[in-house]
This record gives C-alpha cells, structure tokens and sequence, in this order.
C-alpha cells in the first residue's frame, strides 16, 4: 500500500496533476502528486547515487531515501508531508556514481480532466453546462476505506455525484462523497457537472479543485 493507491483516470490513462520537469541524470519523473503544489522542489541522491529522496516545495525535510535499484518505477515521499510525493522511473546505469541534488520544477496544469476545456468569449457570454466523468482506481491489491471527495473551497461552479443524478457541493472532508469500501483493483466513477453562467467574465486563469481522502490497512 502506498499513498498513490487512489488514482484518478480517464480511458484508463492516468491523470497528470501537475506539470514537472527534473534534471537529475538517470531520473525521469513520471507523476507528482497535486498536493505537492506548483513550484521547486528537489530530489537527491546519496551514497553509490541509488538512493533517492524528494522534498517537496516549501518543505523543509527530505523524506526516507529509497534504494532505487534494479531499474524501475519507485515513489518518493516528503520528508513532512508522505501525501506529498513524487513517481519517478529510475535507470541505475545513468545515474551519478556519488550524491547528487537537482531541482524539479511543478507547475499547475489546465484544461486537464477535472477543469476540461476553456471556454470562449461567447460560450462564457451565453453561459454553460458540462457534464463529465472522471474514474477512481485502485492501483493497489489492498482494499480502501472511507473514500472521500470534495470540492476545494475556492472553487465555484463545480458539482460531485455518484450517480450522475443527484448533486452535491461539499467544501470539507467531512461533508464529502464517496465510497465505504473500495475494493483492490476496483475502479468507481466520480460524475462532475460544470456550470458557467450567462454573462460570466472570461477568465482562463481558472482553476477547478478536488480533494480526494481514503484510509489504508
């Protein structure tokens, strides 16, 4: 079980949450969690350069290097935060035989599966609604407990169902929708409705937000 398990797809490709770009010989970054937030944050390498670790932006603590080696996929927590991680491929032949510290920049990304497309001028002018889906999978064989999503607090005209019926806007984990049990392996789908209206100002510079929050065994 790790803090990736819950993974937000669309066609069974998987969500980017933020925008990233590393410089670390031998490290290809895969995904960052969006709790990491845009910004630089860093990743070192210590000892023979196969042990790996991230901080993330604003923190002040790198997290539990891990042994990076043979090749493969591996997920490095912030040291103050394990929510705040980062998925990297790792090619140990190319990595630098000693310690090493690069930065790695995050940027938000638009018109991503939960924002969908900007509208235009006259779409905006008119006003709109959209209805979407978005899939909830659990990458791992472990179940999960109390599933939950919500809506950032400063994000505006945006609804959650489970259903594709029944609507809610819930501002707090607490308040939130979601599942009781969520099976290994299993995916769930998350419906969300977009409503723009008339006459609203046209702003690309918008950004939808979602929380999601699970328990693990």
């Amino acid at each position: 079980m790790s803090a990736d398990s819950l993974r937000l797809t669309v066609s069974a490709v998987e969500m980017r949450h933020l925008a990233l770009a590393c410089t670390l010989a031998g490290v290809a970054p895969l995904l960052a969690a969006a709790r990491n937030g845009p910004g630089v944050g860093r990743i070192q390498s210590e000892g023979d350069g196969t042990w790996l670790s991230w901080r993330a932006p604003g923190s002040a603590l790198y997290g539990t290097p891990v042994h990076c080696t043979p090749d493969g996929t591996f997920l490095l927590a912030d040291g103050e935060d394990v929510d705040k991680w980062i998925r990297v491929d790792v090619y140990a032949a190319h990595l630098l035989p000693a310690a090493a510290e690069a930065q790695v920049f995050l940027a938000d990304v638009y018109n991503n599966a939960v924002g969908q497309a900007d509208l235009s001028a006259a779409e905006a002018q008119a006003g709109d609604v959209l209805e979407y889906e978005l899939s909830l999978t659990n990458g791992d064989a472990t179940p999960l407990h109390q599933v939950r999503v919500w809506l950032d607090a400063a994000t505006a005209g945006l609804e959650l169902s489970l259903d594709g019926v029944i609507w809610f806007t819930p501002t707090s984990e607490a308040a939130g929708i979601g599942w009781v049990l969520f099976a290994g392996g299993a995916t769930e789908t998350l419906y969300l409705r977009r409503t723009i209206a008339p006459e609203a100002d046209f702003n690309p510079g918008v950004l939808n937000l979602i929380h999601l929050g699970f328990w693990e065994d």
